[in-house]
Formats: C-alpha cells, structure tokens, sequence
C-alpha cells in the first residue's frame, strides 16, 4: 500500500494491518495507530506528532531523517526510546 506523502491528521487507523506499507514523507498528526501493524513499513522522511502508536508493531520500520519525528508520539511500552538508532 502506498501513502508517499500522504496527510494523516487525526485518522483513526487503530488495529489496522499495515504490513510493508509506504509512508515515505507522510504527516501523522495526532493519529490513533494503537495496535497497529507497521512491520517492515517504509517511514523515512514521515513525521508524527502527537500520534499514538500504543501497542503498534514497528519491527523492521525504515526510520529515516528523524527530526522531531516523535515529537508527543506514545510509542509501544516495549519500545525504549533511548534505544532508538536514526539513519540519515
């Protein structure tokens, strides 16, 4: 599935199997990921802000050019955000 620089403002997409999708550059502002499945989904260049991924499977994730990227983002308790290693 493909979202390239797709706006995400306030979508609920809670639970939502979005295996290997495409984000790249893609805005999700205050969004409801809880739950949701983003193993292997390509998120370089995306932003989120105040977006929630409770619970949400990011094994895989490209995670690229992460300025402020998690800006008031809830990330999955198994997440350490002290943890996380940004590519540029």
């Amino acid at each position: 599935t493909n979202f390239t620089g797709a706006s995400i403002r306030g979508t609920i997409l809670k639970g939502a199997n979005l295996k290997e999708a495409n984000f790249k550059e893609a805005r999700f502002i205050g969004a409801n990921l809880e739950g949701t499945n983003l193993e292997g989904a390509n998120l370089t260049g995306a932003i989120l802000k105040r977006t929630n991924l409770k619970a949400s499977t990011i094994t895989l994730a490209q995670i690229q050019s992460a300025d402020e990227v998690f800006r008031s983002t809830i990330l999955p308790e198994s997440i350490n955000k002290n943890l996380l290693t940004f590519v540029d």
